[in-house]
């Protein structure tokens, strides 16, 4: 790991704009939350996470990204909104090759959340998911 300083509205403000995503996020991170860590695989993990959303989110739904931080803690909260037909298999979402058995008319081979866990675990950190009334957030 090669940890350094990371200013988290500018590094997810570039992965949005690099994706096709652009109009269909909004950020609300303060401009000053920074985090030590390593930008390559940081960027990995937000990237997969910006892709799952978009690609299993209900048509132009919006998602949504929060950054709450303190002086010790941080904590990025990915908010898209699911059909209740693709509501993913809690004990699963985070296996390496899980599908969900509708996903088929997605690309993937399962391995994006997978990474993503198994990255933020090397960063020192973790990822779980939450269905919640529709939406389906990712920490």
């Amino acid at each position: 790991l090669e940890k350094n300083e990371i200013i988290l509205s500018k590094l997810l403000h570039q992965i949005v704009k690099n994706s096709e995503a652009s109009k269909w996020v909004t950020i609300n991170c303060a401009p000053n939350v920074h985090v030590f860590s390593d930008i390559k695989f940081l960027k990995l993990v937000f990237t997969n996470l910006v892709q799952n959303a978009l690609k299993y989110s209900v048509p132009d739904s919006t998602i949504g990204i929060t950054v709450k931080s303190n002086l010790t803690t941080c904590s990025i909260t990915f908010l898209n909104e699911i059909s209740p037909l693709m509501i993913p298999d809690e004990l699963s979402v985070f296996d390496r090759f899980y599908r969900h058995p509708l996903a088929h008319k997605h690309r993937g081979a399962g391995l994006g959340l997978y990474l993503t866990k198994e990255v933020c675990m090397l960063l020192g950190g973790h990822v779980n998911y939450i269905y919640q009334d529709g939406a389906y957030l990712h920490h």
